[in-house]
């Protein structure tokens, strides 16, 4: 799921208290990476779909990741579902089509078949986590749970390289369509433990 596609982040301290930056590893373990006072911006390097999370006093204020080639505000302490902020003339380009120049390009997922499929189990299972990722970098998608009576309940809402972090139990189902037409980008399973996964799973 990372990459080593550079991007970059600019962190504002919003809140009242020192903040923490923390970098999440590949086996879930957090790094700090830097402390910044109340009012502080500080400018951070990192990669593609890397995961990220603000603490104040050890509460968690805001967890995100950036897509390719974005360079992007998030301040600590503002509400935890804002959007990521581009900054500007940072060369990010959300919506072309067209570039060819290394940037974030909008990837077209492979067709999936819109048809009825298997229910969520009853019964007990283990806890499980689904990450999602937009890293389609058009618009946003939206995450779904198919319930025991296999309809569609809407969990989640994710914009062009933001990220939502889903409870759920092993051997439920999940979809994931573009939150304005409703087309099926994919579906899947959730396992033991954390999946982490792209809405279009674009090549970087």
């Amino acid at each position: 799921m990372p990459t080593r596609v550079t991007a970059r982040l600019d962190v504002v301290n919003t809140c009242a208290r020192p903040v923490e930056l923390r970098w999440v590893d590949w086996g879930g373990a957090e790094r700090t990476y830097r402390t910044l006072a109340p009012g502080a911006r500080a400018t951070q390097n990192t990669y593609a779909m890397h995961l990220w999370r603000l603490y104040e006093d050890g509460a968690l204020r805001r967890e995100f990741a950036l897509p390719s080639s974005m360079h992007a505000e998030v301040r600590a302490c503002d509400d935890p579902d804002a959007p990521l902020r581009p900054v500007p003339d940072s060369g990010f380009v959300p919506y072309a089509p067209e570039r060819t120049d290394g940037g974030l390009t909008p990837c077209t997922p492979a067709p999936v078949p819109d048809v009825p499929g298997p229910c969520s189990p009853r019964g007990e299972a283990p806890a499980a986590t689904v990450v999602l990722v937009d890293d389609c970098a058009l618009e946003p998608v939206e995450l779904f749970w198919v319930d025991f009576d296999c309809h569609e309940r809407s969990y989640a809402r994710v914009g062009p390289g933001e990220l939502a972090r889903q409870a759920t139990f092993a051997g439920h189902r999940w979809r994931v369509r573009w939150s304005r037409t409703g087309q099926l980008l994919q579906e899947f399973v959730a396992t033991p433990g954390t999946l982490e996964l792209g809405a279009c799973r674009c090549p970087r």
